[in-house]
């Protein structure tokens, strides 16, 4: 499911931005 892979990454996104 491409629209789960995409909502994946942009989670994991926010996740990184928040630890820096």
């Amino acid at each position: 499911m491409i629209i789960a892979k995409q909502f994946e990454d942009s989670y994991n996104s926010k996740r990184v931005s928040v630890m820096n």
